[in-house]
């Protein structure tokens, strides 16, 4: 019941004192007015009048400022409230003795207090009370009941405006970065910008539906941390141990988070809602299958139709039903199909939710994936929100990388640079701030070196490329491509050196950077192999490309654990070592030589392929 939320007891009493001011008090103030004097004429009706009018007017004030310092510790210490001793203290004594207390001290000072009240002509209004003929006493009256709570008050509430404002409380350099786009209602919840914990989950869910994992995780947890009980950061954690869209999940991660959860509400008086209740049990399916990632996704899909049409005026519930749409859509059964069934329904679901809430997030991101095929007349359909949705992710890497797929689509090759370029840019900013702690200047350059200067350590420069270290590859890598499809070779080169920087000085290396490097190289050779008969300066650039590719080590397809991604890496690295040693003119090498390795190379496309053919 809405009558047990704590936050709503001095609500619920405030509206109990103002309907018997209202009905009790204020009628005879308003006769008053119409006939010129107090009615009924006598002492014992002025007594109680006085009385119940100062009761009242005391009791609102002091609910009032009551109510202003316990938002305090509902927002920012809620879970103080778990433990029932100092939920007493804190939240129902204060509340009894704003109700008793006015009531008992005028019932003392008006009736009981030693002195003779003033003889009624019937013609005055109502005399005051004697004991006001004492001024120390009446200027304790005064200060006590009227000065202090209202000064509580405004005081009580400018320290909570500035609390919210003040991002240097609580709030992280790289939250302040971000800059968030309202959701209405994000898992059903109506977001209190007064509230630290909230601004944390909305800048979590926020990340989440913009595929920047790791910052939703982060913030999700600060939410918690301030309020242990705050029921959706945990569903925004277990909504953020899935990578959607890529078939990759942490069954580690979510179980962690649900197990978190349900411990917590073992060990308070937490009450869910049947929506938050139904929305837990429909996350969880995700995790309820470890031996079947495709079948947790059928689940969580049967479960989230189902949630959004039992409640259908939440659009944040629609959102997420069209990203399960589309998560379906990207498995296994439906590839080869550039329009599966499923991804036409996410279409339809996710435009609905537009209509009523233009400006979700999420709704455009995933509109963009699902309008982003390798079919002009169908990707361009995406640009209409793509146009929206760039102004609401300025400060997010991924979602700027993911415009560039339909300007690369539609042909827009220096859009799609455009795109690549700002992502870069706003990850290595976004990276930035959270090695240091402190907020920087924005990058205005793409290039990793001068970044990495401003870091005193190794581990800092470490901890600066494993921060977003994906997105910021995948950015890099399709920047290559636009750059030198629109002229820029040079600076395609420096992306790719980029690529081998970032493996080379993270701490242990990871030969995850190398998979965007190869590929990068493979259409960097692809493109020089195209204008061979054309271009004098083939072989100058040849030799460029040899420079970057003698640094990489090679990368090897694991038989035990089949990936495409690293099979087309490895396919890149050998492709591009082909195309170098048929157009370098190498001396080291006689022709009988280059057969055999070009021959080694062809065997192993064959080996790639055939391994692959079951994933691809």
């Amino acid at each position: 019941m809405i009558i047990k939320a704590l936050h709503n007891h001095v609500i619920f009493l405030l509206i109990v004192i103002s309907l018997l001011y209202t009905t009790v008090d204020l009628p005879f103030t308003l006769n008053s007015q119409r006939i010129g004097y107090d009615n009924p004429q006598t002492l014992s009706f002025c007594r109680w009048w006085y009385w119940i009018d100062w009761t009242l007017l005391v009791i609102s004030l002091y609910l009032t400022a009551t109510a202003s310092i316990q938002r305090h510790i509902l927002i920012f210490n809620n879970h103080w409230l778990r433990i029932n001793k100092i939920r007493l203290i804190l939240h129902y004594i204060p509340l009894i003795f704003c109700i008793f207390y006015p009531a008992m001290f005028y019932l003392i000072c008006i009736y009981f207090y030693p002195c003779e009240m003033p003889t009624y002509d019937y013609v005055q209004y109502c005399p005051y009370p004697c004991y006001s003929d004492n001024l120390v006493l009446y200027n304790i009256d005064y200060m006590l009941h009227t000065i202090v709570p209202v000064v509580v008050i405004v005081i009580a509430n400018i320290t909570l405006i500035c609390r919210s404002w003040d991002t240097s409380d609580g709030i992280l350099p790289w939250e302040s970065y971000i800059q968030l786009s309202d959701i209405q209602r994000p898992l059903g919840l109506t977001i209190d910008r007064s509230s630290l914990a909230h601004h944390h989950f909305a800048i979590g869910y926020f990340c989440f539906h913009s595929f920047m994992y790791d910052e939703a995780l982060e913030a999700f947890n600060l939410a918690i941390n301030i309020t242990p009980t705050f029921i959706e950061p945990y569903i925004g954690k277990m909504l953020a141990c899935k990578y959607s869209l890529w078939s990759y999940i942490d069954f580690d991660c979510g179980l962690a988070a649900y197990n978190a959860t349900m411990s917590m509400l073992e060990t308070s008086n937490i009450q869910l809602s049947p929506f938050q209740s139904s929305l837990l049990a429909t996350v969880y399916q995700w995790y309820g299958n470890q031996s079947s990632i495709t079948a947790g996704e059928q689940a969580f899909l049967s479960a989230i139709a189902d949630l959004s049409k039992t409640y259908p005026n939440e659009t944040d519930i629609r959102v997420l039903w069209g990203l399960s749409l589309l998560n379906v859509a990207f498995e296994t059964e439906f590839q080869g199909q550039m329009q599966p069934a499923p991804m036409i329904q996410a279409r339809e679901v996710l435009e609905t939710a537009l209509t009523t809430e233009p400006n979700h997030p999420g709704a455009l991101h995933y509109l963009i994936h699902a309008y982003d095929v390798a079919q002009i007349n169908i990707s361009e359909k995406a640009i209409n929100y793509i146009l929206t949705y760039q102004q609401l992710v300025n400060t997010l890497s991924y979602p700027q990388h993911l415009l560039s797929h339909i300007w690369m689509r539609t042909g827009s090759l220096l859009s799609a640079k455009s795109s690549d370029e700002k992502s870069i840019q706003i990850s290595l900013t976004l990276c930035l701030i959270k090695t240091m702690g402190h907020n920087v200047p924005n990058i205005s350059s793409t290039q990793l070196e001068p970044v990495l200067a401003q870091l005193n350590t190794p581990d800092q420069i470490s901890s600066f490329l494993l921060c977003d270290d994906e997105n910021r590859a995948y950015a890099t890598e399709w920047l290559s491509f636009s750059r030198l499809h629109t002229g820029d070779w040079l600076g395609t080169l420096s992306l790719i050196n980029d690529l081998y920087i970032a493996y080379n000085q993270t701490f242990p290396a990871l030969a995850h950077h190398l998979l965007f490097a190869y590929r990068a190289l493979a259409r960097v050779a692809i493109n020089l192999f195209y204008w061979l008969p054309y271009d004098i300066q083939v072989s100058s650039k040849m030799k460029d490309l040899e420079k970057l590719a003698v640094m990489f080590p090679p990368v090897k397809f694991d038989e035990n654990n089949p990936s495409v991604i690293v099979a087309w890496s490895e396919a890149g690295y050998r492709f591009s070592d082909c195309i170098r040693l048929l157009t370098a003119n190498d001396t080291n090498y006689t022709q009988s030589q280059l057969a055999f390795i070009i021959d080694e190379q062809f065997a192993r496309f064959s080996i790639l392929s055939n391994q692959t053919a079951s994933l691809n």
